[in-house]
Formats: C-alpha cells, sequence, structure tokens
C-alpha cells in the first residue's frame, strides 16, 4: 500500500495548485524531501508544471532502471495526461480526495518565514465522514538518520 499525499502551493488569489503523490507521503519521509529540496518558490512551480508524481525523489525509472541521480518520477514520464489541480481555496485542497489521501503539504510564498505545512486527513471510517484535517509538523530528520547520522535523503 502507499501513502497518498497532495503537495500544493498557494496563488495571490488564494487558489491553490497541487499534484497527487503516490509513495512515501509521510512527513518523515516526503515532508523531509519537500523541506531539503523543495525549498522555495520556483522549485514548487515547476514541481507543479510536471503533473501528477509517483515519487520525488526515485532512484529507479519507469523500467525498474537503476539511476545514478534521484528523479522526480511523474506519470507524464509514462505517457499519462496527470496535470496539477486548480482548488478554489483551502477548504477544497484539504476536502480534495479525502478517502485516499492521507496528508497534504502546502508551500505559502506570501509567509515571511516561508516553509511547509503538513494536514493530515482525519474521517470516520465507519460513517465515512470527513472531519478537519490536523497539522502535523514535519521532522528535520529521518528516524534513521536520527540513529546512524546518516544523510538519507
Amino acid at each position: 500500500m502507499s501513502t497518498r499525499a497532495r503537495v500544493g502551493i498557494l496563488n495571490e488569489d488564494r487558489s491553490i495548485d497541487s499534484v497527487y503523490h503516490h509513495s512515501d507521503g509521510y512527513p518523515t519521509w516526503l515532508g523531509i524531501v519537500l523541506k531539503r529540496h523543495y525549498s522555495n518558490t520556483l522549485k514548487v512551480r515547476e514541481l507543479m508544471e510536471g503533473g501528477d508524481v509517483s515519487c520525488l525523489r526515485s532512484n529507479r525509472d519507469w523500467d525498474n532502471k537503476e539511476l545514478d541521480q534521484p528523479i522526480v518520477q511523474t506519470y507524464k514520464m509514462r505517457g499519462e495526461d496527470c496535470p496539477s489541480k486548480r482548488h478554489e481555496g483551502l477548504r477544497d485542497f484539504l476536502m480534495f480526495d479525502w478517502v485516499q489521501i492521507e496528508y497534504s503539504y502546502l508551500w505559502n510564498p506570501s509567509l515571511s518565514v516561508l516553509s511547509w505545512t503538513c494536514w493530515k486527513a482525519n474521517y470516520d471510517i465507519d460513517w465515512m465522514i470527513p472531519k478537519p484535517p490536523t497539522v502535523i509538523e514535519i521532522p528535520e530528520k529521518h528516524p534513521e538518520e536520527l540513529r546512524t547520522n546518516l544523510v538519507l535523503l
């Protein structure tokens, strides 16, 4: 199973552009990758232009060939048309596909301290009723890095 996520950027008109991210969407992986490798608005906008993503830092291509450098593995690379989505606002972004998306990440270029915000989806599975998502802190390091002092990402 995959931990699915949406990664978005807030626009000046308060709309949000976002892409789907299929694998390892939890804060201790995707959150850290976003903080380390997508820490400016230009990089986030470029990510939106690529469309939906299987993995932000894949060491393999779609043919499962091992690569020397990690790539952003987009669905466009295998011929699919999966462009970014436009959301009317934060509520629309956070509630988009609320059954499958476990984490939502938002880059807000208008904040004085540029950073990522992460929300964990929250819903009553028995009644299939969405509840307000919870803000989750994105750690600085992966738990494995804390144990071994290695840089993994």
